[in-house]
């Protein structure tokens, strides 16, 4: 059961996604939970139809709006929308999911009645009518959320956390563009806060097509050098892990994660997701790569400022 004096504050990052933040607001507004009980804080990073957002809330009294131009990240949005957050508890959610109708509530119970700081909610992606091999690609490998919990791990993009973790564990890191979800909730599990699981808490989440697979490809290999060096791993073992992107899958692993889900016919395709996933693979091996150059000219040219 919910706590009489649990409020709830939603937080939600938006760039230039407002059809998808539409449906996300208009799935809450028939959450099975107290209207009166929970607000919703949008943060908007700098998109082009910000008018149309803002007329769009006006219908929406629970929530409301704040903006960060700055520069394109979620994480400093995110930190926003925390601070200002009234809730005993907050949410994070991603403007492209559609949270089930009983989402809130099954979220919250789960979080007080396992007496955890932090509750990860299922993901179920969706599917184009193209049902595209690089849907299915990004279905398999990414948001994996029960196996990054029995890591460690909490993803951000449907996540409840008791308003005192941020105290004991700060907020998200703003320098970065991908993987702070797995450095703040890394820290979190070594200051000894608790992280659980509720399939129950359900919200839907549109699977990637081909270009924008290979962008967050790109984008997780850039930000998990900043993780694996923040877990202390020597510049040898970077360099290691990062060449074995260069391998592809092997068919006997993506046939189990076909399996595991259930979703057999997939297996008719396994070729092609097998290129796909390589691809995904060879865009991570970029994206450190080049991180890793951008931090070698970074420390080349700090340690020579005079230089030209």
């Amino acid at each position: 059961m919910n706590n009489k004096n649990d409020f709830i504050s939603i937080v939600i990052p938006v760039l230039n996604n407002l059809e998808r933040l539409k449906r996300c607001i208009r799935c809450i507004s028939i959450q099975d939970y107290p209207i009166g009980k929970f607000e919703v804080i949008v943060i908007d990073n700098g998109s082009k139809n910000l008018s149309s957002l803002k007329k769009f809330l006006t219908d929406f009294s629970f929530t409301r709006l704040f903006e960060f131009t700055g520069y394109k990240s979620p994480y400093p949005c995110r930190n926003i929308g925390i601070s200002n957050a009234l809730g005993d508890i907050i949410v994070l959610l991603d403007s492209n999911c559609f949270p089930a109708q009983n989402w809130l509530k099954e979220g919250v119970k789960s979080l007080n009645e396992n007496k955890t700081d932090m509750v990860a909610g299922r993901i179920i992606f969706e599917f184009s009518d193209a049902y595209r091999i690089s849907e299915i690609a990004d279905s398999l490998v990414f948001v994996n959320v029960e196996n990054s919990v029995k890591s460690g791990g909490l993803p951000g993009g449907n996540a409840f956390i008791r308003a005192s973790a941020f105290e004991v564990n700060g907020l998200f890191d703003e320098e970065i563009r991908s993987n702070g979800d797995a450095i703040w909730s890394k820290r979190a599990t070594r200051n000894g806060l608790t992280i659980g699981y509720c399939e129950k808490a359900i919200a839907f989440y549109p699977a990637k097509r081909l270009i924008q697979f290979l962008k967050k490809s790109f984008r997780i290999g850039y930000g998990s050098l900043r993780f694996w060096r923040m877990e202390g791993y020597s510049a040898i073992r970077i360099r290691r892990m990062n060449l074995e992107n260069l391998r592809p899958y092997k068919m006997l692993v993506i046939k189990q994660l076909i399996i595991h889900r259930g979703e057999l016919d997939m297996l008719d395709s396994l070729p092609r997701i097998w290129v796909c996933l390589w691809m995904g693979n060879l865009m991570r091996f970029l994206g450190r790569s080049t991180a890793l150059l951008a931090s070698m000219s970074f420390r080349d040219h700090t340690s020579n400022p005079g230089s030209n």
